[in-house]
């Protein structure tokens, strides 16, 4: 009973220390893709904090067109290690790399479009109280929602006063999650054992 515990603990704090910092990493990852403003406070946070791991996998990795390959690698790499933990701990078999890498494939993905979900509801719900644009945290989100946001404004015909992007995008995100993403996770899950 007391390893349960032990091993119940272990994987929160696993989960919590690799997914806090893999979740930094796809952030900067994200920020990178839209072409965040990097003078911002947020954003030099957020390098500063993810520089030291990036760095030395740079030397060997490079850009591909605006995909930051160090980044994505190590958001993959954080991903497998928290999943080999949490399997390794629950039961004693050692998983197949390839269930793992695609199980973790599905789960990136998972976070990067849960990035943008949260990014466009937080904005729409700052869109009612109309703050500061200079704010930094207001200049992150905007920087983040816009490249979706006038994807959806393109497709919507005008309407004065009204703005329904943030919908058509929650709904084509939700569409990436169900037709991509889950697909992604289940043929992960069969391909472990």
């Amino acid at each position: 009973m007391e390893n349960n515990y032990f091993s119940d603990a272990t994987i929160y704090l696993a989960n919590v220390i690799l997914g806090s910092y893999g979740f930094i990493i796809m952030i900067r990852l994200v920020l990178q893709l839209v072409e965040a403003d990097f003078y911002n406070p947020i954003c030099k946070a957020i390098h500063a904090i993810t520089n030291p791991v990036l760095k030395p996998v740079r030397a060997f990795l490079p850009h591909f067109k605006r995909i930051d390959s160090a980044s994505l690698l190590m958001v993959i790499a954080f991903e497998i290690i928290a999943v080999w933990v949490t399997l390794k701990l629950k039961s004693s078999m050692n998983p197949n790399l390839l269930g793992l890498i695609v199980l973790s494939l599905g789960s990136t993905l998972a976070e990067f479009v849960r990035i943008f979900t949260w990014s466009i509801i937080i904005q729409a719900f700052l869109s009612w109280i109309a703050p500061d644009p200079r704010n930094p945290i207001v200049s992150v989100l905007y920087s983040i929602t816009a490249p979706i946001l006038s994807k959806a404004r393109a497709i919507l015909p005008s309407t004065p006063g009204v703005d329904f992007s943030p919908i058509i995008a929650l709904v084509a995100l939700q569409l990436t999650l169900m037709l991509i993403v889950n697909p992604l996770h289940d043929a992960g899950k069969m391909l472990l054992f």
